[in-house]
């Protein structure tokens, strides 16, 4: 697929509801299924349970995370 023919799947990681809402219009528009983020965690649980075809996010989001006692590193 490509962002042309839609049925994309894009991750969303972002905090701000309103850059939320706008990103989700702008890709739906696009006919693409998406999935929101609030941040990193919540980001790599949804990544551990789906495929996704691309992961939109802020630098630095997933500089490190923590899950249990376990710190992941996720410097790209």
């Amino acid at each position: 697929s490509t962002i042309l023919d839609g049925n994309l799947h894009v991750l969303v990681v972002e905090d701000n509801l309103l850059n939320q809402m706008l990103i989700e219009k702008y890709l739906k528009d696009w006919k693409c299924n998406v999935e929101l983020a609030e941040n990193g965690l919540i980001a790599i649980r949804k990544l551990e349970k789906m495929d996704f075809d691309i992961l939109l996010t802020q630098v630095g989001t997933f500089k490190k995370c923590f899950i249990g006692k376990q710190r992941f590193d996720l410097s790209f």
